[in-house]
C-alpha cells in the first residue's frame, strides 16, 4: 500500500451550483489531481432528479479523475426542492469501479480501503478495518449538523487514519460538506460556509 495524499476544493458550476470535490491520492500527485478534478466545475445539468444528479457527478469524476487518483468524491449544493427526507448530490469510491447506488453494504476496494454510504449520506471510504468503517459510518449518520471537528473527532474514535467522507449537498435537510484524510492532514470544504471560512481544527 503506497503513502496517500489528500485534497478538496470548492467549485462553482456554470449554472451557479457550488460543489466540494476531493480525494486521496499517491503521494506526490496531489496538485495534479486537484487541478484535474477542477474540471467538474464545468459540470452542467440537464436533469435534476435524485438518481441523475448522482450519475452525473460520478460520470464526471470518472472522465477526469487521473490514475493517481485511488478514491475520489462531490459534494453539491443546487437548491433543489426535493420530498421531505429526500437527499441526492453526494458520491464517493473509486474513479475505476461501476458506478452504482448506494445500498448501505459494506464494500471492499483495492488497497485495503473499504466503503460504505447510505441512500442520502453520508458515505465514507477508509482505509481500515471493516470493523472500524462500520463505527465511523454508525457515528457519522448521528451527526446533527456536520462540522470538520465532529468528523475528524468520529474517524479518531475509530482509529482511521485515511479517509474520504462526503455528506450530500441537495435535498431536505443536506448539509453539504467533505472531508479528507492522510497522514495526519485534512481538507475539508463544507458548502454552507462561505468560502475561505471553512476552519479546520
Amino acid at each position: 500500500m503506497g503513502a496517500y495524499r489528500c485534497f478538496a476544493r470548492r467549485l462553482r458550476t456554470p449554472q451557479g451550483y457550488l460543489l466540494g470535490v476531493g480525494g486521496l491520492c499517491l503521494a506526490g500527485s496531489e496538485a495534479a489531481c486537484q487541478e484535474a478534478m477542477g474540471a467538474l466545475a464545468e459540470l452542467k445539468l440537464a436533469d435534476q432528479g435524485i438518481y441523475e444528479v448522482d450519475y452525473a457527478l460520478a460520470r464526471a469524476i470518472q472522465a477526469h479523475a487521473p490514475l493517481e487518483l485511488h478514491i475520489a468524491g462531490a459534494t453539491l449544493a443546487t437548491g433543489a426542492a426535493l420530498p421531505d427526507g429526500v437527499r441526492t448530490g453526494g458520491v464517493l469510491g473509486s474513479p475505476r469501479e461501476e458506478i452504482a447506488s448506494a445500498e448501505e453494504a459494506l464494500e471492499p476496494l483495492p488497497e485495503g480501503f473499504f466503503q460504505c454510504a447510505i441512500p442520502g449520506g453520508p458515505g465514507i471510504v477508509a482505509q481500515a478495518p471493516k470493523r472500524a468503517v462500520t463505527q465511523a459510518l454508525e457515528g457519522l449518520r448521528q451527526l446533527g449538523s456536520p462540522s470538520c471537528r465532529g468528523v475528524l473527532g468520529i474517524l479518531e474514535q475509530a482509529s482511521i487514519p485515511t479517509a474520504l467522507v462526503v455528506f450530500d449537498g441537495t435535498g431536505s435537510g443536506a448539509h453539504g460538506c467533505l472531508l479528507a484524510l492522510a497522514e495526519g492532514q485534512a481538507a475539508w470544504v463544507d458548502l454552507e460556509q462561505p468560502e475561505g471560512q471553512e476552519v479546520l481544527p
